[in-house]
């Protein structure tokens, strides 16, 4: 399915839950916290997977205001596409104008701040992009109020794919 789903929507095995376990901890969140020189230690992390892009997904945009950093984590073997590659950009206009472009390979991490320019997007691209995004949020309310939505679009998601019109 395309769109950011909640992993309590998903089945996955222990070693990777216990990977994930690792990303929610405490000592993930100290070093992270020394990196970037904040505070997380009231943050609630949410952490959402992806797996299909679609030709609309990649937009330039910022994270919402609720985010403090936002990581993501690849998971994709090769990448033969131009579209796809998440670009970080000096501006909201133009996504030719990039600092850095990431190819999603399996083990590639880009971490960053959710301010208020920290434009990102990437090229189309139709197909597999697995990914998680782990993100420290600023409260539990943010939080609910996420995991709520995306679980709700997955399950909408899903029931228009079994449709048949």
């Amino acid at each position: 399915t395309s769109g950011s789903v909640p992993l309590s929507s998903l089945t996955y095995t222990k070693k990777f839950e216990k990977f994930i376990k690792e990303l929610e901890g405490n000592k993930f969140r100290e070093a992270i916290s020394k990196k970037f020189g904040i505070d997380l230690s009231e943050c609630p992390v949410m952490i959402t997977a992806r797996g299909i892009c679609k030709k609309s997904n990649g937009k330039i945009h910022i994270d919402s205001k609720g985010k403090v950093l936002t990581f993501l984590l690849y998971f994709n073997d090769s990448w033969d596409s131009e579209g796809g590659k998440l670009r970080l950009l000096n501006n909201e206009h133009d996504i030719e104008d990039y600092l850095e472009e990431v190819e999603p390979l399996t083990g590639t991490l880009v971490a960053f701040e959710c301010v208020e320019n920290a434009w990102h997007g990437h090229k189309p691209h139709i197909g597999m992009r697995k990914s998680i995004q782990l993100n420290y949020v600023k409260d539990s309310s943010y939080l609910n109020k996420e995991q709520s939505r995306h679980k709700l679009s997955a399950i909408v998601r899903n029931l228009y794919n079994y449709i048949k019109w």
